[in-house]
């Protein structure tokens, strides 16, 4: 008896996990839009009733230090969904239509999608989606959709200015528009805020019980832009002005839902499962409804602070931040470290066990918030507004650093203020005369952090670990990647006269893509021909310069750059010149813009011959001396006052009719345009504007009208136009050699060796990264295992991801199990890589991995078989650790396993007892499978 109860306490001692991991939690975000910090109870409010958010503060943790992105709405909302602040992010400003996040950036929805989330999100989306009313209203930057960057589920306003209204006609569920008719006519029927409450409680109730964890963003619109509200409850018989009463009403009416969520959550028993995170986006805003104003000093909505929305003082960017999650977060703390939104995105990811981007400017909160690790602590906060709007009797405030208690501050202007938040929280003594080198230091880091976005190519899969690479595998972070080719002639750049036939379609479109085995168009995008109308016989595209002429080529994700560089190029022959600068007098190359819009809702246009675009309100580059011939490139800009578009123009200009080369780079990081015209170069340095990213087109040789024609074609000839995502290198412009030729897949190989018939199971470990620039977007991919014949073999198979940037892994597991001698003979898997939002192949993939190995004989009785050059004997450093550079726990062990003395003991008991039971052959203990998505397994690393 005695011994069986050794042989019981060892079985369990052995099979107690070497760690304890917490469960990957439901996460849910509340944020308030324009709550200022004193909004709420337990910051000091006495009047507004906030008893469910003083609730969750009692129950959680109250951060006393925290901060918006930024100021005002969509910025900040991008930092919260990026984890970069406003000085790298996109969106860097509020605009109508809404600045979009680039096809690059990686959201946390994205991330905790790959990750096995189900996510949603209700109220503002603010980053994309649906042009202003005064555009005609419509869908614009769709690629910059809640459902488009991670969400499962969205019932949102899309736009800003349309989240003003909380009795709309219109707003988006699941990506189609949601007709609200019964407030047609300016009628105040349906108060989207109860609508979008409504089915929070409903979402939560379907997927509670979930084997999935869910992630929800509720980013309410109280009490944001117009003061309005069903009813005035409780403040009805208040003695204040009714606008105050009704902002009142709205901030209770948003706790209240709060509460109701909460017990929703303890009702299904999940509040223990559930972090919430509550916070608003910026401070306070004197909205004006009716012709009055909210008053924001009304309630002391600042806490005392200085400034409000639109403001870099600490009254815009202060905001309340509140966590609760019970069992975890012990009840009533208080935390002054400083935190801020874009820390929202890694706390996330860690919590949900997957990499988040590794050169994100936000840190994760998971340590304080689990009582688990180390808390890393932010060196600095930095922020800066674009915006041309202040709050109210302030400057107009651009850049602002906090550096422990240190806060600097500097106007649009160049005056700049240095203040004490410990003595003077307020803000309201200006001490920067007497610390001249803390200002130097903090002006630096001003001009260290406001570098704008990084800005990369294409992703990029590429591997190691215990495999091999052959020889020949492509660079692993080329500096441009060809995404079209339009060549008409099919060998070569266009010289002399033009004879021959236009190539059908399918010849004539080359992309990177397509060399690495998708084709960045299906051949049937075009039809049989190039939809191109010319002289019979000709090597070119011949156009008229009637506009009527032009290829369009489809709308592509990898030709709307937006904000980030990229390459057109082309040889061009004009039978016409510009007679001047008039209106119309212009020769289109190639723009990108929608079909039925004006140049406002422009990406990016090339022109051969500038013509009237010389006279655009803002120019950059020749600015006398006009012919209306110089190259010329043009951006939409959503804020500019005159045509909504700017120009960037060249001292370079075609004055004959002979062929050229021309180009035109759009050099983001350097913030510079180079123009190219038979090897003279000329480059112009220029701000950046936010210029848009449209979805129409891509139209070469003419310029698509607001009616849906063509206008201001080219005269001439085309051959061999070429648009590359990134700078290309001038002694590469139009190099056959830049496009890759398809091509086999990379191959790796994973040698498992000599393993000895009847030993255990060999198991070696296949790193994936992803290397593409930072910031890049992120990769999801697949392991195909289908030449995988052997029975003796085993491969971790299905999704792998998301792997967010070049610091994230995924990792592909082998085993080999010797139940029969003999090699291995022709086993291979394949690995492709693809943008989670686009699928774009990811560049050197899909890769192929070769398994070699053998299972040998075991050695005679009689034999040594103890050589110490034996690997068969020995673990190899990166071998069955389960990561590269090893895992601590080997097999059996962790922190939390038993002393090795006492798991001898108690094994050499059991086998005493049970002679002759063996475990099953391949049998490895000590190993940890978490559920990932589609079945993705990885080996746990311990510490």
């Amino acid at each position: 008896m005695r011994t069986s109860v050794l042989i019981a306490t060892a079985l369990l001692l052995l099979s107690t996990p070497a760690a304890a991991d917490p469960p990957r939690p439901n996460i849910i975000v509340i944020m308030a839009d324009d709550l200022g910090y004193g909004d709420i109870g337990v910051h000091g409010q006495a009047t507004i009733q906030t008893p469910s958010i003083d609730s969750l503060a009692d129950e959680g943790l109250r951060f006393t230090n925290a901060y918006a992105g930024n100021p005002i709405c969509a910025p900040s909302r991008c930092a919260l969904m990026t984890g970069l602040h406003v000085g790298h992010c996109t969106v860097h400003r509020n605009a109508g239509p809404n600045l979009a996040l680039r096809v690059e950036d990686a959201t946390v929805a994205e991330i905790l999608r790959g990750a096995g989330y189900t996510s949603a999100i209700w109220g503002k989306w603010g980053l994309g989606g649906e042009a202003p009313k005064d555009w005609g209203g419509g869908e614009l930057n769709v690629h910059s959709t809640p459902l488009a960057r991670g969400f499962d589920h969205s019932f949102v306003y899309r736009g800003q200015g349309h989240a003003w209204f909380y009795y709309p006609e219109h707003v988006w569920l699941d990506g189609e528009l949601y007709p609200i008719p019964e407030n047609a006519d300016d009628a105040r029927v349906v108060y989207t805020h109860d609508l979008f409450a409504e089915d929070v409680l409903a979402w939560v109730t379907e997927h509670a019980y979930d084997p999935d964890p869910f992630y929800m963003q509720l980013s309410y619109t109280i009490p944001h832009a117009r003061v309005e509200v069903p009813d005035l409850e409780p403040y009805g018989d208040e003695e204040w002005p009714w606008i105050e009463q009704t902002f009142a009403a709205m901030i209770t009416r948003l706790d209240t839902n709060i509460g109701d969520l909460v017990t929703l959550l303890d009702d299904l028993g999940i509040a223990e499962q559930t972090l919430i995170l509550f916070t608003s986006d910026n401070g306070p805003h004197e909205a004006e409804t009716d012709g009055e104003f909210h008053d924001a000093e009304f309630f002391d909505s600042a806490g005392g602070l200085r400034g409000h929305k639109h403001d870099l003082f600490e009254g815009g960017i202060h905001v309340p931040l509140i966590a609760r999650w019970p069992g975890t977060i012990d009840p009533g703390g208080i935390d002054p470290m400083l935190v801020s939104h874009i820390d929202f995105l890694p706390t996330a990811a860690e919590l949900a066990g997957v990499a988040a981007p590794s050169d994100l400017d936000g840190l994760s909160l998971a340590p304080t918030l689990t009582g688990d690790g180390t808390q890393q602590q932010h060196g600095h906060l930095f922020w800066q507004h674009d915006g041309d709007v202040r709050g109210a009797d302030e400057p107009l405030t651009r850049f602002a650093v906090r550096r422990d208690d240190s806060k600097y501050v500097e106007t649009a202007t160049g005056e700049a203020f240095l203040f004490d938040l410990t003595m003077d929280p307020a803000e309201s003594a200006d001490i920067s005369a007497d610390h001249p080198h803390v200002m130097a230091d903090l002006r630096g880091i001003v001009t260290a952090e406001s570098t704008g976005p990084l800005f990369p190519v294409m992703p990029r899969l590429i591997a190691n670990g215990d495999a091999v690479a052959d020889a020949g595998l492509p660079a692993d972070d080329p500096a441009a990647v060809p995404v079209l080719w339009l060549r008409f002639d099919g060998d070569g750049p266009a010289t002399g006269e033009p004879a021959g036939t236009v190539l059908d379609s399918a010849a004539d479109l080359v992309s990177a893509a397509e060399a690495f085995g998708e084709p960045l168009y299906d051949d049937d995008v075009f039809g049989d021909e190039v939809p191109a109308s010319g002289e019979p016989n000709a090597q070119c595209l011949r156009l008229d310069g009637s506009g009527a002429q032009h290829v369009s080529v489809p709308h592509h994700p990898a030709l709307s750059l937006a904000l980030a560089s990229f390459t057109l190029e082309a040889w061009v022959r004009l039978d016409g010149l510009a007679s001047g600068t008039e209106d119309g007098d212009r020769q289109w190359l190639a723009i990108k813009k929608e079909l039925d819009a004006d140049d406002s809702r422009l990406n990016y246009g090339v022109l051969a011959q500038a013509g009237s675009a010389v006279h655009r309100p803002s120019v950059y580059g020749k600015t006398e001396a006009h012919t209306g011939r110089e190259l010329a490139l043009l951006f939409g800009n959503s804020n500019a006052s005159v045509e909504g578009v700017w120009a960037v123009v060249s001292t370079l200009e075609i004055d004959d009719l002979d062929w050229h080369h021309l180009s035109v780079t759009h050099d983001a990081p350097a913030a510079m345009v180079r123009f190219e015209l038979d090897g003279e170069v000329h480059e112009v340095g220029i701000e950046s504007h936010g210029f848009l990213e449209v979805t129409g087109p891509l139209t070469v040789g003419a310029r698509p009208t607001e009616a849906g024609d063509a206008a201001e074609g080219l005269h001439g000839a085309v051959d061999e136009l070429r648009f590359s995502r990134g700078v290309v290198p001038l002694d590469e412009l139009l190099s056959a050699s830049a496009v890759p030729a398809p091509a086999d897949p990379p191959t790796y190989v994973l040698d498992l060796g000599e393993v000895e018939l009847g030993g255990d199971a060999v198991e070696r470990t296949f790193t994936l990264h992803h290397a593409a620039t930072a910031y890049a977007h992120l990769l999801v991919g697949e392991v195909t295992a289908d030449r995988i014949d052997d029975p003796r073999l085993a491969v971790s198979t299905g999704a792998f991801g998301p792997m967010a940037d070049g610091g994230a892994t995924s990792e592909l597991v082998v085993t080999l199990d010797p139940t029969s001698a003999g090699p291995l003979v022709e086993q291979t898997i394949d690995v492709e890589g693809r943008a989670l939002t686009y699928a774009f192949h990811a560049l050197g993939s899909p890769l192929r991995i070769e398994l070699t190995g053998e299972v040998v004989e075991p050695a005679g009785d009689d034999d040594d078989t103890t050589d110490d050059d034996d690997d068969t004997s020995a673990t190899p450093d990166d071998d069955d650790t389960g990561t590269d550079g090893g895992c601590e726990c080997s097999a059996g062990g962790g922190p939390l396993a038993p002393p090795a003395g006492l798991l001898l003991v108690l094994l050499a008991l059991a086998r005493f007892t049970c002679r002759g039971a063996t475990p099953a052959r391949g049998s490895r203990s000590g190993r940890w499978r978490p559920r990932r998505a589609a079945g993705w397994s990885r080996t746990r690393r311990s510490g």
